[in-house]
Formats: C-alpha cells, structure tokens, sequence
C-alpha cells in the first residue's frame, strides 16, 4: 500500500542505476512516483517525505527519466 508515508529507511537500499537490480530501481521509481502523485507534483513536499533534498530528488527524477 503505496498510501501510507513513506520514510527515509524505505529509500536506502542504495539504488543507482549503473549498481542495483532493475527490481530495485523500479521501486525507487515508483516510490518516487507514487510520493509526488500524494502530493500535487509538489516537488518540495515531495522530496521531504521521501527523506531526501530537493537536490537529491531532482537527481533521482533525471535518472529515473521523470519529467514533471
């Protein structure tokens, strides 16, 4: 269940896509989608309930191929 908040720890599987499996960088991804959807597309929002800088997610939203 995508709906409930979801933590930093949740995220720390280290995932970049030249080093984890495609499993878990379609979870990042998904996580990333899914947080920003709760949201509005508020990035900001977004990236403080992920757990991470906005610096961070717009990283992750260029790696993940997200455009928004």
């Amino acid at each position: 269940d995508w709906s409930s908040d979801v933590c930093s720890s949740d995220l720390r599987i280290a995932v970049v896509k030249t080093s984890g499996s495609e499993e878990e960088v379609d979870i990042e991804r998904e996580r990333i989608l899914n947080t920003l959807n709760e949201v509005g597309g508020r990035k900001g929002r977004a990236a403080e309930k992920l757990g991470m800088s906005r610096s961070t997610l717009w990283r992750k939203l260029r790696e993940h191929r997200i455009i928004r």
